[in-house]
């Protein structure tokens, strides 16, 4: 009869389940030949990885560890000896450590997300228990409305998240849902936002979405909302700009909104979690207990700590430089592929994100280019009916520009998107895409660095 064996604790993942070590180690090999290009995706720095899946990651840390702002976070061992005065405050004790992390996390982002505006990071309440960006709106609805109440928010085909009320989702099944759409220009048109909340009269309006790759003026919005003699909330997604806002690079939504939702990974470089923000007390304690115990349970600690982790990074002058650096490549980008005859959906971008549009439904196209080693995302544009027939592709360049992709080496990206566009549009044989990885992976060693993580058997 087996038992078990406490060495197992220490075993690699090469010895007890080599198929999964096998499994990973392709799975670097495809990233590290490929020119990743997906809009909600960057490269995890080591330091967040080590976060994510440290000794936190056991940890049921069922509860709130409390407010930030009520505690001393610069000397541990001054919270330490705070904890072991009070006691835990999670209904399942984790310990000073899982306690100070949560709320050493929310206190980054107060930081991160006050600056460069008139508040102060002891104005932001900050919510890091979400377990998604899906969660953390699910959580953000159930607190502001009834069910059956009226929600408007960005169709999806303008860039609107599944979350904001598609007719399939628990947003759209619980609320009364409504649309607006941008104008033919691709901007926000207040003028027809105007028209639709005096139609519908919503108690929550969601501005901010998926794919669109413009800036915002939230000023204009907020005072929009403002002119109504029973304003309703403004409800601000940006899970796809967060790392943008942490760096100044992209408008602040935290002094206008009522309360935001953002995500640890796609521009933050952080876990795959949500975070929720507002500077109003009410909304703060709401959110919070719709959240916990309203949707979830435990948080994910590891996941926590690791988001403290791609906080205090997204502080640095490095990582500002990537955002800022990520921003012209997508410019220099855009303008090459316009040089081949391939169009800039919404009139280009002032973000990381580009959308193009294409005659041809996209599906397949992006399935050649992803079998050619370019990886985009088919998208729903302006007019689209449903996925199958969507006429859009995403492209974001943060990830290339965190391995070092040059401007000029943007200019030629663009070149050899549109070469590899134009054989999937036109009968591919099996020569051609032969042709084409070749092409990619040649452009992948020459111009992208390779991190270590990328290297076979790397944990």
């Amino acid at each position: 009869m087996s038992v078990w064996n406490p060495r197992l604790l220490d075993a690699s993942l090469a010895e007890i389940d080599p198929l999964m070590a096998g499994v990973l180690s392709e799975e670097a090999t495809r990233q590290r030949d490929a020119i990743s290009l997906l809009a909600p995706s960057m490269l995890t720095p080591l330091s967040v990885r080590q976060a994510l899946s440290s000794l936190f990651n056991d940890l049921d840390a069922e509860g709130y560890a409390g407010r930030w702002q009520d505690e001393d976070l610069h000397e541990l061992n001054q919270f330490r000896e705070v904890y072991a005065q009070r006691g835990p405050r999670k209904y399942n004790p984790s310990g000073p450590f899982a306690e100070y992390v949560e709320l050493l996390a929310a206190c980054r982002l107060a930081h991160l997300f006050s600056s460069g505006t008139s508040l102060t990071p002891e104005d932001l309440n900050v919510n890091v228990q979400p377990v998604s960006g899906s969660s953390a709106n699910i959580a953000i609805l159930r607190a502001l409305l009834e069910p059956g109440d009226a929600l408007l928010s960005l169709s999806v085909a303008s860039g609107g998240h599944l979350s904001h009320g598609a007719r399939f989702h628990y947003s759209g099944s619980t609320y009364r849902v409504s649309h607006y759409e941008f104008s033919i220009c691709g901007t926000l048109d207040l003028e027809v936002l105007e028209t639709r909340i005096r139609e519908l009269q919503p108690k929550v309006v969601i501005v901010g979405g998926s794919s669109y790759p413009r800036a915002l003026n939230w000023r204009s919005v907020r005072e929009l909302l403002d002119s109504f003699d029973n304003p309703p909330l403004l409800f601000a997604d940006v899970a796809h700009f967060a790392g943008l806002i942490a760096t100044g690079c992209y408008p602040n939504p935290v002094p206008f909104a009522d309360v935001v939702s953002m995500v640890g990974y796609k521009t933050l470089g952080g876990p795959r979690i949500g975070v929720i923000i507002t500077r109003n007390e009410v909304i703060a304690r709401r959110v919070d207990r719709a959240l916990f115990p309203g949707i979830q349970s435990a948080p994910i600690m590891g996941a926590i700590a690791a988001l403290a982790v791609a906080a205090q990074l997204a502080g640095t002058d490095a990582f500002r430089s990537l955002i800022e650096s990520s921003l012209r490549n997508a410019r220099v980008l855009g303008e090459s592929l316009k040089q081949r005859d391939l169009e800039l959906e919404f009139g280009g971008t002032d973000t990381h994100m580009l959308l193009l549009r294409l005659r041809a439904p996209t599906p397949p196209i992006v399935s050649f280019l992803e079998s050619a080693g370019i990886l985009t995302n088919s998208n729903m544009l302006p007019g689209d009916a449903k996925p199958s027939e969507a006429h859009g592709i995403r492209i974001g360049t943060i990830g290339v520009t965190q391995r070092h992709l040059t401007e000029q080496a943007a200019n030629e990206l663009g070149s050899l998107i549109a070469d590899v566009i134009a054989r999937a549009s036109n009968g591919h044989t099996t020569l051609d895409l032969d042709y084409c990885r070749r092409q990619v992976q040649c452009f992948s060693q020459q111009q992208l660095y390779s991190p270590e993580i990328f290297l076979p058997g790397y944990c």
